[in-house]
């Protein structure tokens, strides 16, 4: 807002050689200008030339700012008549003439599309759109198996049942911390970073599983249903992550179809870390890091930066790190790199990254985001500890 007050509302502004056309003369629009001194009629048929509908160009935007407006506005609606469907499906239930069969659809049949939401198969490193346009496909993985002895009648059962298998067990810390003690003297600073992501990933999943174990025993009347349980039950019928989850998680805007693809992907990448630390190799972090995947990513790009400065004996506070694109865009590109090297990946441009100039470029047209290529971590020493322009 403002750039444009200090392009707009300048001196200059009443010249009639002042145009508006940020875009410039190539894009190929009609610029606006002031009109001429006349009368109101002037005024009036010099405003009737004026087109009513005008591109982002016009402002200087690129074409995709308006389709992010309208897929912000579309969520912001589809989210509110989630809402109101919900009440409105909760109030003719609770009217004492309400039969069955006379309310409005109540929002337990949404349960069952949306309980097969949570299993796709698409890469985390996509972009959220194309995540949850993939997650709402129908995938028969998710359905409960014919040989199950019981029958599920409650939607809302069947879903958290189904959210319960897709969530796996906590990892076993002690035991990873015996092979990185027996296998090190001393732990890393990347070792201790592990322990510390197995930690807030075992709270988390421990969150999730105590949550839905107790709205599972209040949908079965087993114990009362507590204000905690309907939000619970309340988020998971409008597919969003639940509050509690929330506050136990990374920070995140992702749905809940989303949420446990990454979820699922955060896993896997724990896993392959720690069998990383059985091996007792003489590297024992990953190449490449999924930084997205992280619980604290601020922890891991320090513990590198811990590493140079041990290796190469240099002041921590004089320690800096700086990021290089490489043209690699997945760990097989890559290849086999010296044990002191570290990547990392996941991230994404708005706009668009030019591979083989390594610079940014024009964004594509309906391309709202662009995974980067591998990213290299490049320590270095300052040879002073702050800045010059640094106020003491």
């Amino acid at each position: 807002v403002l750039s444009y007050l200090s392009e707009f509302f300048q001196a200059s502004i009443f010249s009639p050689h002042r145009k508006f056309n940020l875009a410039g003369p190539s894009a190929g629009l009609k610029c606006f200008q002031m009109p001429p001194s006349g009368s109101i009629s002037d005024y009036i048929e010099f405003a009737g030339q004026i087109p009513l509908v005008t591109t982002t160009d016009v402002l200087g935007m690129h074409s995709n700012a308006e389709i992010s407006y309208l897929q912000q506005k579309s969520s912001q609606i589809t989210s509110t008549c989630s809402v109101l469907h919900e009440i409105v499906a909760r109030t003719s239930n609770s009217l004492p003439n309400s039969k069955s069969g006379d309310s409005s659809t109540p929002p337990n049949e949404s349960l069952q599309c949306h309980s097969q939401d949570l299993s796709s198969s698409e890469h985390p490193e996509d972009t959220d759109t194309q995540s949850e346009q993939s997650a709402k496909t129908d995938n028969p993985q998710l359905s409960p198996s014919p040989s199950s002895s019981v029958v599920v009648n409650n939607p809302q059962i069947a879903l958290i049942q189904n959210i319960q298998s897709k969530i796996p067990e906590p990892f076993d810390i002690s035991s990873v911390q015996t092979y990185i003690d027996a296998n090190n003297p001393v732990r890393s600073p990347t070792q201790i970073v592990l322990l510390q992501e197995l930690a807030y990933w075992n709270n988390l999943v421990n969150v999730m599983k105590d949550s839905l174990d107790s709205a599972l025993m209040a949908l079965e009347g087993s114990i009362p249903m507590t204000n905690q349980i309907h939000t619970l039950l309340t988020s998971l019928s409008n597919v969003q992550i639940p509050s509690l989850w929330l506050s136990a998680a990374p920070q995140t805007l992702k749905s809940l179809s989303s949420f446990f693809i990454h979820f699922q992907a955060r896993h896997e990448q724990f896993s392959r870390w720690c069998q990383l630390q059985e091996a007792n190799q003489e590297r024992n972090d990953p190449l490449v890091i999924w930084l997205s995947g992280l619980h604290y990513p601020e922890a891991y790009l320090t513990a590198v930066l811990q590493i140079a400065c041990r290796r190469k004996q240099w002041p921590l506070d004089q320690g800096r790190i700086r990021y290089r694109i490489t043209q690699h865009t997945s760990l097989e590109s890559l290849g086999k790199q010296p044990h002191d090297k570290y990547f990392i990946q996941g991230l994404f441009i708005q706009g668009a990254w030019d591979i083989q100039k390594c610079t940014v470029t024009s964004a594509n047209r309906m391309e709202m985001a662009q995974v980067l290529p591998v990213i290299e971590i490049v320590p270095y020493t300052a040879k002073k500890p702050y800045p010059e322009a640094f106020f003491n």
